[in-house]
């Protein structure tokens, strides 16, 4: 009869529904919120969702362990206790540094990281010009709410984009990502129907002379060793479409982000 057939056609669909587990790259909207309600984050309405790699520490234990086992568009709202989220508050994490170690122009409220490598927070400066700073995770101590939609999984990179190379000839760019979200952008882009920037956004927000930059101590941010060796090794498939003396040598610097 056809009653079995039908039936066994919406077992077979359930069982080819892919959900989260170890390993699967997601991609997530979420809403963070206190117990009290108060939102402490959550993904743009509208903007990208977060993703992350399921078992791989990226996440909260509690985040990881809700997500194993979500269908794409399932939702869901999970209590997270402090041993689930970011641990317990511990005292011990909050150090004074005295005064002739703390650099010039540290203000409260300000984000340092450690030469351990720790994030911290600068809870005050005292009178005597030392500092006290806060380790612990902002969110230490605290029971947290999470809603959860899962909304889609990452794709595998496809390696490998071709562009514009010396002489407007194409040329192949073997660790190029092709479909990552920026190299989409260049396959169909849409451009402006007017200059979108004016001379502000090409103002230096740091007026003074470079000369001085080293002079004292400051905490910079510069861009890490994997953007570092993807500019080296874009530019090396460039440099040998070149003949030789015919190209000039690039020497990226990433200071210029303190400046800007």
């Amino acid at each position: 009869s056809s009653g079995p057939r039908r039936g066994f056609a919406l077992m077979a669909d359930a069982a080819e529904v892919r959900v989260a587990k170890e390993g699967d790259e997601v991609l997530v909207r979420y809403i963070g919120r206190l117990q009290d309600g108060t939102v402490f984050d959550a993904t743009e309405e509208g903007g990208e969702p977060f993703g992350f790699k399921v078992g791989a520490g990226e996440v909260v234990p509690g985040f990881d362990l809700a997500v194993r086992g979500l269908a794409v568009g399932k939702k869901i709202t999970v209590t997270l206790t402090p041993e689930e989220a970011y641990g317990q508050r511990r005292e011990d994490w909050v150090v004074t540094v005295p005064a002739a170690s703390v650099p010039s122009g540290l203000r409260e409220g300000m984000q340092v990281r450690l030469s351990s490598g720790a994030k911290a927070t600068v809870m005050d400066i005292n009178d005597d010009g030392s500092a006290v700073i806060d380790s612990n995770p902002m969110l230490a101590g605290e029971t947290l709410v999470f809603d959860i939609e899962l909304v889609g999984f990452k794709q595998p990179p496809k390696m490998g984009v071709e562009i514009i190379g010396w002489g407007g000839k194409l040329v192949q760019v073997p660790k190029g990502i092709a479909n990552s979200r920026v190299s989409q952008v260049f396959t169909t882009p849409k451009w402006p129907s007017a200059w979108p920037y004016t001379d502000r956004d090409f103002k230096r927000q740091d007026d003074s002379n470079d000369a001085n930059f080293y002079d004292s101590p400051r905490i910079v941010a510069h861009i890490d060793d994997g953007a570092i060796g993807a500019i080296r090794d874009f530019y090396a498939v460039q440099f040998a479409q070149a003949p030789q003396g015919e190209y000039s040598a690039l020497d990226i610097c990433s200071s210029w982000i303190s400046h800007y």
